[in-house]
C-alpha cells in the first residue's frame, strides 16, 4: 500500500497556512464486528453532522475521518496515516474537504495556483483512497451564510421564513473549490454529488454559518443513502445536483 503522503508533490507545515484551532475526529462504528458492509466520510464538521443518522438510515456501520487540516499539511498526512492503520476496506467513500483552510500556506489568500494546488491534492487523496475502496464520491462543499440577529433567527425558526445571506467573502473560495472538485470527478471518473446546489435550492434552516437544522441532515441522509443505492460501474462519472 502507498502512503498518502508519497502521493503529494510537497507537504507544508506553516503555521501561518493554519486555522486558529486544528482538530482531527476518528470514528470506528461497531468497531469489534465484522460487518459485511461499512461505508467512510472523509469531511469536517458537516460530515460528522449526518454520520450518525447515515448509519442508522442505512442499518450498517459508518466510519469517519473528521478533520480540519488542509490536504497537504502534515497534520493531514498524519491524520490519514493513524486512521488507515486499521487497514479496513470499503464499500464506498465520500469525501466533502473544502470548507476549512482557505488560506495558503503562507496565509494569504487563495491565488489561481492555490486552486490548482487543491485539485492536485483531491486527486492524490481519492488515488490513495482508492486502495481501500472501489467507489469514490465527490461531495460539493457547502457554502456559508451570514450569522443572524436574534430577532432575526426568531423569525426564520417561528415562520419558516429564510432570512439568510450568503457569505460571498467566504464562498468566493468554496465556489472555486467546487469548480475544481467537479473537474477532478470527471477526470478520474467517479461520482459526484452536489449537496450544495440541492441545499441551497432547499427551505431547510441553519442554525449556524454552515450548519444545517435536524430535518435537513434528514434530507441530507437521503440524498447520500440515494446515491448508494444508484447503479455504480467503475471509472463512469455520475453527477447528482
Amino acid at each position: 500500500m502507498k502512503s498518502y503522503r508519497s502521493l503529494l508533490e510537497s507537504v507544508h507545515g506553516n503555521i501561518c497556512g493554519r486555522e486558529d484551532i486544528e482538530w482531527s475526529n476518528f470514528w470506528y462504528d461497531r468497531a469489534n464486528g465484522e460487518d459485511v458492509r461499512r461505508i467512510l466520510l472523509v469531511g469536517d464538521s458537516t460530515s460528522r453532522m449526518v454520520r450518525s443518522r447515515l448509519a442508522k438510515e442505512l442499518n450498517e456501520p459508518v466510519d469517519l475521518l473528521g478533520t480540519s487540516s488542509g490536504l497537504h499539511d502534515s497534520l493531514f498526512c498524519s491524520q490519514v496515516d493513524a486512521f488507515f492503520e486499521c487497514g479496513r476496506r470499503y464499500d464506498a467513500v465520500f469525501i466533502q474537504l473544502g470548507n476549512h483552510s482557505r488560506v495558503n500556506d503562507d496565509g494569504e489568500t487563495y491565488q489561481t495556483e492555490d486552486y490548482d494546488r487543491f485539485g492536485r491534492d483531491l486527486r492524490a487523496l481519492i488515488t490513495f483512497l482508492q486502495q481501500y475502496s472501489d467507489r469514490i464520491i465527490l461531495e460539493t462543499v457547502f457554502f456559508c451564510v451570514k450569522p443572524l440577529g436574534k430577532i432575526s433567527s426568531w423569525i426564520e425558526r417561528t415562520f419558516r421564513i429564510k432570512l439568510e445571506e450568503y457569505d460571498e467573502d467566504i464562498n468566493s473560495n468554496s465556489r472555486q473549490k467546487n469548480l475544481m472538485i467537479r473537474q477532478v470527478a470527471q477526470e478520474l471518473g467517479v461520482e459526484l454529488l452536489d449537496v450544495n446546489a440541492t441545499m441551497m435550492n432547499s427551505n431547510y434552516m441553519r442554525i449556524d454559518h454552515i450548519h444545517f437544522e435536524r430535518r435537513a441532515v434528514h434530507a441530507i441522509v437521503k440524498i447520500m443513502s440515494g446515491q448508494l443505492q444508484t447503479p455504480y460501474h467503475n471509472n463512469k462519472s455520475v453527477k447528482v445536483r
